[in-house]
């Protein structure tokens, strides 16, 4: 069941009037923010997300995302990235980042959190070209032959495609 209601909203997202755009940027900033372990960061994420104009359920999507990719390359790629990001920056700032009450609630100084945090700057605007590309290459063609065939528009009358229609969309 859980199957059909992702199906659902995703066909919803896909068909509804958002820009490809905002939908593209809700998942490459959820993403992005779901790749740092969960904290002050992750927070600033969803802040970030109701307070600019993208499709929330996506940014929400990606952050889910996110975070299951976080948690899988938490010790193979995100803590030595961000151990080599660290060694290799002024120390003193993330030093001072560790020591200052303000600044530690960010978790800068964490192995994990700064390569999060690189990860999802360098992953962001990939997965927002990619997701772009294809929302748009959805919605061309494939809702263009669909609105203009009689075929398919007779078909859709019948008793099993509504039947189905209701299932998969409600």
């Amino acid at each position: 069941m859980l199957v059909v209601q992702f199906l659902r909203w995703a066909y919803k997202v896909l068909t509804g009037e958002q820009r490809p755009w905002q939908i593209a940027l809700g998942v490459a900033i959820g993403l992005a923010f779901g790749l740092i372990p969960f904290g002050f960061l992750t927070l600033a994420g969803l802040l970030l997300l109701l307070l600019i104009n993208v499709h929330f359920g996506s940014g929400l999507f990606g952050l889910a995302i996110g975070l299951a990719l976080g948690a899988l390359l938490d010790t193979s790629l995100l803590y030595p990235l961000g151990q080599w990001v660290i060694e290799a920056g002024p120390h003193g700032l993330f030093l001072s980042l560790a020591t200052s009450e303000v600044w530690s609630l960010l978790r800068l100084h964490e192995n994990t959190t700064m390569g999060g945090l690189v990860a999802g700057i360098v992953a962001a605007p990939v997965v927002f070209v990619l997701v772009t590309i294809g929302v748009k290459r959805f919605r061309g063609p494939v809702t263009e032959r669909f609105g203009k065939s009689k075929t398919l528009k007779a078909l859709s009358n019948t008793f099993i495609i509504r039947g189905l229609r209701w299932l998969l969309v409600g």
